[in-house]
């Protein structure tokens, strides 16, 4: 596929820190171990009532102990919601993995400094907490009063506005609400703002707390979402002949991009660079896709154009791998268009396999992964392989992590409402390719 030139990039952007919370850990180091050792964090939900006839199961962040468990957070109106308090405990590891303390942070300008977080649905627990209480259950109406104090919890940007009250930050934030691509979208973002418009560092990724009685009735409403009812820890396959649709997850991943300028001046030790980004919509269909994956390959295109590299550059695909029906085909075949029949020699993997699909914050945390990749030279496996479907004929890394050369990795992403985004991360040189 033909790819537009972009001109040469103003400044380039690096990764000097990480921070996450997502079903297989509460920080980087055990997500990492967790995921190469192929375990799942998938779970039955017991904290309410889901009728059998819908999916029962999530990713549930439960060795995370910051704050509510996922029960208490249903039934808080007052406190931050859930996602927020992920987003500020991701930050936290993610500034202390960069060296920035406080002391370090009042160093930096000011004006230079950013936070971009992303969601898809925001603080839903606190809203739905909120319904409960000052409907009765849905009993009686809502009084103008009553809704005036439960406008907090229809802010969108607690989030990134959290991140930045801790991190003492008075300059740019914002919030990317693009749905499932929201993670990935961030940080493009992110890249922009350093690139282009000054910034020397920004906050960025995406939080999640979907885990509640409306959103879970929603995904199934649109037959998105896992029956796999009895074998929640095999429910997850994305490319499997038997995959029948995502698993719900929550979570939260935090990155901290700088100018390579401000890294080395810093002496910040460096993860990987941050080099292209893509986006685009198929016009198609709110809650599907062109079956032969053409958008998703513009977006791809589009970010290895913006990276001004070349298709035989990409050495790993980390996929947006959700496990419906649809989409694993689709990327499947927008991968072809890319990189014709070299498509099926690249190693393929889908993080959402083992986490569960946690909407714009999946994006942030397999971003995390794929830098992580980069670093030890190994790709996670895609578990729950057991029959991988013909019509995917990709190199899936199935079941067992694999040793690989890995310098440049394409990030896969598609969301509701027809998004789809890709980056490219690559592994740091210290003179510009």
């Amino acid at each position: 596929m033909q790819t537009p030139a972009h001109p040469q990039p103003a400044r380039r952007v690096v990764v000097t820190g990480m921070g996450t919370v997502n079903s297989l850990g509460s920080s980087v180091p055990e997500f990492w171990r967790r995921s190469l050792e192929g375990h799942s964090g998938v779970r039955t939900v017991t904290e309410f009532p889901i009728p059998a006839t819908m999916s029962q199961i999530a990713g549930v962040a439960d060795s995370w102990d910051e704050g509510p468990s996922l029960a208490e957070s249903l039934s808080d109106s007052r406190g931050p919601d859930r996602s927020a308090r992920f987003a500020s405990s991701a930050a936290r590891e993610a500034l202390a993995d960069a060296g920035l303390d406080r002391e370090a942070l009042a160093a930096l300008d000011p004006s230079k400094c950013g936070v971009y977080v992303a969601s898809a649905i925001g603080h839903i627990s606190r809203m739905e907490a909120q319904f409960v209480q000052l409907t009765g259950s849905g009993q009686h109406p809502v009084g103008i009063q009553e809704t005036a104090q439960a406008g907090n919890a229809f802010l969108f940007n607690s989030a990134s506005a959290h991140i930045a009250r801790e991190a003492g930050l008075r300059s740019r934030h914002g919030l990317i609400a693009t749905g499932c691509t929201g993670g990935v979208d961030a940080i493009g973002w992110a890249l922009k703002a350093i690139r282009h418009d000054g910034l020397d560092l920004v906050i960025t990724g995406a939080a999640e707390a979907p885990i509640t009685p409306l959103v879970v009735a929603s995904f199934n409403q649109i037959n998105a979402t896992s029956q796999r009812n009895s074998a929640p820890q095999q429910a997850s396959r994305p490319f499997d002949a038997d995959r029948d649709g995502f698993v719900l997850a929550e979570g939260c991943g935090i990155l901290i991009l700088e100018s390579l300028e401000s890294a080395l001046r810093r002496g910040a030790r460096i993860y990987a660079e941050i080099c292209g980004f893509d986006s685009t919509n198929n016009r198609y269909h709110m809650t599907s896709m062109p079956e032969d994956g053409t958008p998703i390959a513009r977006a791809s295109a589009g970010a290895l154009a913006d990276a001004r590299l070349a298709a035989s550059d990409v050495d790993f695909i980390n996929a947006h791998g959700s496990g419906t029906p649809l989409n694993d085909i689709a990327e499947a075949n927008a991968f072809r268009q890319i990189f014709g029949e070299r498509a099926s020699r690249i190693p393929v993997t889908s993080n959402k396999s083992q986490t569960g699909h946690s909407l714009a914050a999946a994006n942030s945390i397999e971003a995390i992964s794929s830098v992580l990749s980069i670093r030890d030279q190994v790709i996670p496996p895609t578990i729950n392989l057991a029959r991988q479907d013909p019509a995917c004929a990709l190199d899936v890394v199935g079941n067992t992590a694999r040793p690989a050369q890995v310098s440049c990795v394409l990030k896969s992403s598609s969301g509701f409402s027809g998004i789809h985004s890709s980056l490219i991360i690559r592994k740091y040189q210290e003179a510009a390719a």
